[in-house]
């Protein structure tokens, strides 16, 4: 009896942000964190549960030396900068041997699941562009 096997898809690591990042512009970083992160759900979502790399933690990085403006996330209370901080403790955690890593990268998961501010997520409302009649 032959067993059917899922697809094997493999998916890139996003790489470690570089000079060319650094050069960036605040508004740049922040669409390009969401972009990341908008690949990161994709891959979440079709069903793959490890690790999706840590370009988001590059790119934070970069923002707060920059000293950019935080944004929401669907944490009330905790913007991506202190998601980033929070990402920091977590893997310095495993690092002292605190936490394991398999814990480390649940957690890890779940945190950055909260990255987007769901009302960010919502498509701008539909313009009216006729008038009430009078």
């Amino acid at each position: 009896m032959k067993r059917a096997s899922k697809p094997q898809i493999r998916y890139p690591l996003l790489p470690a942000a570089g000079s060319k990042e650094k050069a960036f512009e605040c508004a740049t970083l922040t669409d390009l964190v969401e972009k990341a992160d908008a690949i990161r759900c994709s891959i979440r979502d079709s069903g793959v549960q490890g690790p999706t790399g840590k370009g988001h933690d590059a790119l934070l990085a970069i923002k707060a030396d920059k000293s950019c403006p935080t944004n929401n996330t669907g944490r009330p209370g905790v913007s991506d900068l202190d998601l980033l901080a929070n990402l920091k403790a977590l893997d310095q955690g495993t690092y002292d041997g605190k936490i394991r890593q398999k814990e480390m990268l649940a957690t890890r998961t779940t945190r950055l699941d909260t990255l987007r501010d769901p009302a960010s997520l919502q498509p701008p409302a539909p313009v009216n562009s006729v008038s009430p009649a009078q």
